[in-house]
């Protein structure tokens, strides 16, 4: 029988002996993401307490804890790039911290990192090696829900910004200053004479009105334009425009103007974020015929920014 006790404390020596072994004295793991989104971005949404509830794929409990898959993530202080978190799981707590740098100009690299001083106590140590573990699915989960976030225009920008192509290369236009931002009535007044150049020349229309407006001091520079099958000779006080058949960032709204000037400083925005160039001014195309439909709120309006 003393044998066998003998063997079971070998055993059980050995067992503890190889906790000490395989588990280090510092517990750490590393998490790392790439994030199509701009470093500004970034910075929003984490290093603001405000912006946390909107992307956290959790519960928020307080102020600035956080809950997800039974662990409490407590924000300790925010940097100029990132926020230090203390991390509470089975009554352990784990030191954390999210940074992020600039990959390259249309990405940034988000690393959450955690490390803890492991326990001179075998089971605790072993615990703590548990924690650990788990910690590190539940971060990699948290870190692909802001990835899914941040990559959704629509959560960043408020719309959905689609890079897309050229279409119609030759544009009839014609321009008016007005002292107060021209009405709907005004707009389409233009829309009515270049309608009837194109008919008085015998080309076709090929799409909705082109709209863009630029205010400058007091008054408001307006410039209508709708495409045509092909160029040609324009009478006076229209102008024949041709566009480059190159990229060109869209995005389409439902609703008034408010809406529609909220959407266009938002596709500005984007376009100084990812530092894009623009070769011509960028135009709103009046899908809806606004005259037809007197409620804004069914308005649809396709926005324009040409881009290299």
């Amino acid at each position: 029988m003393s044998f066998f006790w003998r063997l079971a404390a070998v055993v059980l020596v050995a067992l503890i002996l190889s906790i000490y072994f395989l588990i280090p004295v510092s517990l750490s793991q590393s998490q790392v993401v790439i994030i199509k989104t701009s470093e500004i971005h970034a910075f929003q949404f984490l290093t603001n307490k405000t912006h946390w509830a909107k992307w956290w794929p959790g519960r928020r409990v307080a102020d600035s804890i956080y809950n997800f898959n039974n662990g409490t993530y407590d924000i300790q202080k925010f940097t100029n790039s990132g926020a230090t978190l203390n991390i509470k799981r089975n009554d352990y707590n784990v030191p954390s911290q999210i940074v992020f740098i600039a990959a390259n100009k249309e990405s940034v690299k988000i690393t959450w990192n955690t490390v803890q001083v492991a326990s001179p106590n075998p089971i605790a140590r072993l615990q703590q090696y548990f924690v650990e573990k788990q910690l590190n699915r539940d971060i990699k989960n948290i870190l692909t829900g802001l990835k899914t976030f941040l990559e959704d225009d629509r959560n960043v920008y408020g719309i959905d910004v689609k890079l897309a192509k050229v279409k119609d290369s030759v544009i009839l236009a014609t321009t008016q200053v007005f002292a107060k931002y021209p009405t709907t009535t005004q707009v389409y007044e233009l829309v009515g004479k270049l309608q009837q150049q194109a008919k008085l020349k015998n080309i076709k229309v090929q799409g909705a009105p082109m709209l863009n407006v630029h205010q400058s001091g007091t008054t408001f520079e307006t410039m209508v334009g709708m495409p045509v099958s092909s160029e040609f000779k324009a009478s006076a006080g229209f102008l024949m425009n041709k566009m480059v058949l190159g990229n060109i960032l869209e995005a389409e709204v439902k609703g008034g103007p408010n809406t529609v000037n909220a959407a266009r400083i938002a596709l500005e925005n984007y376009r100084k974020d990812y530092g894009l160039i623009s070769p011509a001014i960028p135009y709103q195309t009046l899908v809806t015929n606004r005259l037809s439909q007197p409620d804004t709120s069914k308005w649809i309006t396709k926005l324009y920014y040409p881009i290299y």
